[in-house]
């Protein structure tokens, strides 16, 4: 009888440790969906941070297309000038040149008009003594007497006009603080390469938080294997999981910047134009990777407690039974900690 109850004992046992393993199966295969569900949210993330840093280089090489356009026209503008500064200094010296034949011009003809009234003086006297002879009945000429009139013109100069003579005019050109010079191709490149690059590690980054995460939630896992019966509790059907996306954040900010920029501006009634903004808004940009990556490397050093500011993630409402875990700074390991340690 002993050896009966001990064996129907046994075989209950046998059968609610069947019914416990059963059980843990179908929370591990939950455990494994909401894994799969994490995995596809980061891969729908790096999409959209691909789609948007695509968007972002599509934007850099606009403006560096704009800029080497206005660099292009500001060098023929500035060719133009020298040009045309070089022609009316050319022309200004031509002008002074027949100025200065005119005035001697004017001075010989001023001569000229007194030789001829002279002329006209001596003809004068020369007619009158004709008539004063012919009426005294007397010789025309007398022994001796000279009426020729010798008149000469002033020496006129030849044309002083310095046609020959190459002057240079000097043109100068105040290049402002914002404008393009050929170097600033190489810096905007550089700039780009620094923000690939600092794309890159965030992207590097993010894949060791989603090992870091999955490790995690094997640890969770692990300990509810190890739990006794008698701490056995119903786990949570879903869990809802937030992951980082403040680089899209700090993107959608800075177009939004840019944006603000291009309306204040317009609103000013200056040119909203990319070329007036290349500086600040590459800058901007520049800034946005820098600060992302920084942040992303204070991030890794956390502890496993998982907080998070309100800057760097969205607000995010964690429910597990219908109890709150937190708002803005709770992170799925930190949930996945909660729920082993409860």
């Amino acid at each position: 009888m002993a050896h009966k109850q001990l064996i129907d004992r046994y075989s209950k046992q046998i059968c609610d440790n069947n019914v416990r393993i059963l059980y843990l199966e179908s929370q591990l295969a939950d455990r494994d969906s909401q894994l799969q569900l994490v995995l596809d949210g980061a891969s729908n993330s790096d999409a959209q941070a691909h789609a948007k840093f695509g968007q972002l280089e599509q934007l850099i090489r606009a403006v560096t297309e704009r800029d080497d356009a206005n660099a292009r026209l500001k060098t023929d503008l500035i060719a133009n000038e020298t040009r045309l500064s070089s022609q009316i200094q050319t022309l200004s010296y031509q002008l002074q040149d027949s100025q200065r034949e005119n005035k001697e011009l004017k001075e010989a003809l001023c001569e000229s008009r007194r030789l001829n009234s002279a002329i006209e003086e001596r003809v004068r006297i020369l007619i009158a003594k004709i008539q004063q002879l012919e009426r005294r009945h007397v010789a025309p000429v007398e022994p001796g007497e000279d009426f020729t009139i010798a008149a000469q013109l002033p020496w006129r100069p030849g044309s002083t006009t310095s046609s020959s003579i190459t002057r240079h005019a000097s043109f100068s050109h105040d290049l402002a603080a914002n404008d393009r010079t050929p170097d600033t191709v190489s810096i905007l490149e550089s700039k780009l390469k620094q923000a690939i690059d600092a794309h890159k590690s965030e992207i590097g980054l993010k894949n060791g938080q989603l090992a870091l995460q999955q490790s995690l939630l094997n640890n969770a896992l692990d300990q509810v294997k190890e739990l006794s019966p008698a701490h056995t509790y119903p786990l949570p059907k879903r869990t809802s999981y937030a992951l980082p996306v403040h680089f899209l954040e700090e993107l959608d900010w800075a177009d939004e910047e840019y944006g603000n920029l291009r309306r204040k501006r317009r609103r000013n009634g200056e040119d909203p134009g990319l070329s007036r903004m290349r500086n600040g808004i590459v800058k901007l940009k520049a800034d946005v990777h820098l600060e992302k990556k920084r942040r992303l490397e204070a991030e890794a050093m956390l502890g496993p407690d998982g907080k998070r500011c309100r800057r760097c993630h969205p607000v995010v409402v964690e429910l597990v039974d219908g109890e709150e875990l937190g708002v803005g700074g709770v992170m799925w390991r930190e949930v996945a900690s909660r729920i082993a340690q409860k």
